[in-house]
């Protein structure tokens, strides 16, 4: 995937903390990225099956972050 910074301000966080920035996907499986509806539409739609696999990378990203301050 090419870097992008789409439309967020998160760039402002890493100015005060150290700071990570990862996408995780929510698209349901055989979906089109070309042809998915946008955020903030009525059509848009995430497949939440994919949560705990996102909450377990955050976590292992903080757990790994936090060996290397020792």
């Amino acid at each position: 995937m090419e870097w992008t910074t789409g439309a967020e301000d998160f760039s402002f966080f890493g100015e005060k903390a150290p700071s990570f920035f990862f996408y995780l996907g929510g698209m349901p499986k055989g979906g089109d990225p070309l042809k998915a509806p946008p955020h903030h539409t009525p059509d848009f739609y995430i497949d939440d099956s994919g949560l705990d696999v996102g909450v377990k990378a955050f976590c292992q990203l903080v757990f790994d972050y936090g060996k290397g301050k020792r």
